[in-house]
């Protein structure tokens, strides 16, 4: 089945919901394409709070929106798909953390990878490798 023709079959809250994480995944991955990393924290902590009516989308909703689109979006990292699940959770007054983390493939080459976490659960971004954590975004106040 083509994109469009499973989009169409979607609920009208699922196609808002896509329409939504596609918009928040092109300006997140534009950000990131332009700007240093730091910009996008910043731009992350100073965007406003929008209080969603009625939410009754589940957070691993969310995610399989972001898998979903990620497909279709060009350069859509790990990274990305994060800070978007992250931004999009945020304005459904959700609690989630972005974390980075570092380890070697199996050449022993370095490699970072990104996952946005929510009640202790990773819910992008999850890996058979392991990663060894170095940092998370700050909590947005």
């Amino acid at each position: 089945m083509n994109p469009l023709t499973s989009f169409l079959k979607l609920s009208g809250r699922d196609k808002k919901l896509i329409i939504k994480t596609f918009l928040v995944m092109l300006k997140i991955r534009i950000i990131l394409w332009i700007f240093p990393f730091k910009y996008m924290q910043e731009h992350l902590a100073r965007s406003p709070k929008i209080k969603a009516k009625n939410n009754n989308i589940k957070a691993e909703h969310v995610s399989w929106a972001v898998n979903a689109v990620s497909i279709y979006l060009p350069g859509s990292t790990c990274l990305t798909r994060a800070l978007t699940g992250y931004q999009l959770l945020a304005d459904m007054n959700y609690e989630s953390q972005v974390k980075i983390g570092v380890g070697r493939d199996s050449q022993g080459e370095f490699e970072a990878h990104a996952w946005l976490e929510t009640d202790n659960k990773i819910i992008i971004g999850k890996s058979e490798k392991e990663y060894r954590y170095l940092l998370d975004l700050d909590k947005r106040g």
